[in-house]
């Protein structure tokens, strides 16, 4: 399937049969019957499918041939999909629905009365519940399951979070730095994803400058740019293309475009844990002042993080109005309202920084529908990639051993993805000692009896723990982190 547009634009006829005698009446007649889609998807059936259920319906020696069926469906105003061969052209109705029908002509009807709201809905276009005659309500027999997040207390999993920041502030990198900690498993900001594939589709840079990003980030993780694609990650630049997901029609209906499908098919195949879009004007064509429409473009991308099972992340530029008052917010009042997450990239202020560095930056979370909102987070750009950046400056004590217990965690994460197990005890597998000939470590001048403090600190806040394994004849004992 090319393309998926309205039932006003021609499909082609091309290897089409004949047209049936009185085929074109029966189709229409049938086709009045059921119930319009929005769009043709993976339950709407073909026309030659429908030619064959239709002659059965209606009792006819034969099939009803495939362009009697468009050309019904086009005078009733049905979408139809765009095909070469008008025999796989999908029709805008749904096979549950269809099946229905068809069982409608075989089986004896119920009483007009007992069918009241059925016929009610097709007359008027609207979806039923069922019979149409009750409302099935939520039941109280089992607890309600855990809230769940692609970060903890950041990404609600299943719902869409925007990503707002100024342009060039930073937030690409941001975001696909969260992308990499995502594949990895390690840490990213103070927080740790769930692990798991990720995928980045992009519009405002070119193929080589999300090279060059992934590179900076990998080698920030300790990792090769092949140990992110080989652990799922699943990057696409559309510099230069379209990558609008969904537009609108003249009566304002939303329209998905055939990439919104495709990443659909990619992301049920893929299942990731995060998708990242970047940004909200390259995938949108509507108007983001539109209530309507934001809603509805909002809904389009929830229906996508169900089917995959993941989070979704918007990317977006503030307006004026929106970085002046610190919000970050552009558009519609819908965009706040309607995702379940935000956060908000901006520069940092004089008073949320003793340091002089002017190229700070603050990760604010500006929403969680589900829980309090976490702590915004300070950064600093090292080496390609935004890393935290303590309060204080680096000449406080008290920020060099917050920094030197990040550093042990980090290495901590790389060396047990690398199968490298270490100990609190001192020898060939001693952490402080390994980890102090680290480039992490080096580059902040961290030697082992700095990292011997972070690991004793540590202990004591419970963020690492020893594990033994092995037989009890010879038991072997490693550190690991402690994951809330």
């Amino acid at each position: 399937m090319d393309d998926f547009y309205n039932s006003t634009d021609d499909v082609s006829t091309q290897d089409a049969v004949d047209e049936t005698p009185g085929g074109r009446t029966i189709a229409k007649e049938f086709l009045s019957r059921c119930h319009r889609t929005r769009w043709v998807g993976n339950g709407s059936p073909s026309a030659s499918e429908l030619g064959t259920i239709i002659a059965k319906w209606a009792g006819f020696h034969g099939n009803i041939a495939a362009v009697d069926v468009i050309t019904a469906a086009k005078e009733l105003g049905f979408i139809c999909g765009r095909s070469e061969h008008a025999i796989f052209a999908l029709i805008g109705v749904n096979r549950d629905d269809v099946a229905a029908r068809l069982a409608e002509r075989v089986e004896p009807s119920k009483p007009k009365e007992e069918n009241f709201f059925k016929q009610y809905a097709r007359e008027h276009g609207l979806r039923t519940n069922g019979e149409g005659e009750t409302i099935t309500f939520m039941s109280a027999t089992t607890p309600p399951p855990p809230r769940e997040y692609a970060v903890p207390g950041r990404v609600p999993l299943r719902q869409v979070t925007l990503l707002a920041g100024a342009g060039g502030i930073g937030k690409s990198m941001v975001a696909l730095d969260l992308l990499c900690s995502t594949v990895l498993g390690s840490d990213w900001l103070g927080s740790k994803p769930m692990p798991g594939p990720a995928i980045y589709l992009g519009a405002e840079d070119p193929e080589d400058e999300v090279h060059h990003r992934l590179a900076d980030i990998a080698a920030h993780h300790g990792e090769t740019l092949a140990e992110l694609f080989a652990n799922g990650l699943y990057p696409r630049s559309y510099f230069g293309e379209d990558m609008t997901l969904a537009r609108f029609d003249s009566d304002g209906m939303i329209e998905p475009t055939a990439l919104y499908y495709d990443l659909w098919k990619t992301a049920c195949d893929i299942r990731p844990v995060i998708i990242v879009l970047d940004t909200l004007s390259d995938i949108f064509g509507g108007d983001e002042n539109n209530r309507a429409q934001v809603s509805a473009f909002v809904g389009l991308l929830r229906n996508l993080a169900e089917a995959a099972n993941c989070a979704i992340i918007v990317t977006q530029h503030p307006s004026q109005a929106g970085a002046n008052s610190g919000s970050g917010t552009s558009g519609s009042t819908a965009w706040h309202g309607k995702v379940r997450g935000r956060m908000y990239l901006r520069a940092a202020t004089k008073d949320e920084s003793a340091s002089t560095n002017p190229d700070l930056r603050v990760l604010e979370f500006m929403k969680n529908q589900y829980g309090a909102l976490a702590p915004k987070v300070t950064l600093r750009f090292e080496n390609g990639v935004f890393v935290p950046e303590m309060p204080g400056g680096s000449a406080d004590p008290l920020v060099a051993d917050q920094r030197s217990e990040q550093v042990f965690m980090n290495l901590l994460d790389r060396f047990t993805r690398g199968g490298r197990n270490v100990t609190d005890k001192k020898g060939t597998s001693y952490a402080p000692a390994l980890f102090a000939k680290e480039t992490e470590a080096k580059a902040v001048n961290l030697n082992s009896k700095a990292l011997e403090g972070a690991m004793r600190r540590l202990f004591a806040e419970n963020r690492i723990r020893v594990v033994t394994d092995g037989p009890p004849s010879k038991p072997r004992s490693k550190l690991v982190a402690v994951r809330p």
